[in-house]
């Protein structure tokens, strides 16, 4: 998950594996973390709209991208 422009957000103790400023690009926070439901991860996501992007596994990440397109979907014309 990498999080730019996003310094609100906050570690939950014991859960996040790595959670840095991006070595390269300041403005991005990079956080790896082992969950055990995809449901929640979703559900945190989702506060941060564009500012965050779940980069892998491509599994959940291809999950997390349907849900989203749902969601947008609802509020067509």
């Amino acid at each position: 998950m990498n999080s730019s422009k996003s310094p609100a957000y906050e570690s939950k103790t014991g859960v996040d594996v790595v959670n840095e400023w991006h070595p390269e690009r300041s403005e991005v926070r990079r956080v790896v973390r082992q969950v055990s439901n995809t449901f929640w991860l979703c559900r945190e996501l989702l506060r941060y709209g564009d500012d965050c992007e779940l980069i892998a596994p491509q599994s959940v990440r291809d999950r997390f991208r349907d849900k989203i397109l749902t969601l947008a979907q609802r509020y067509q014309d």
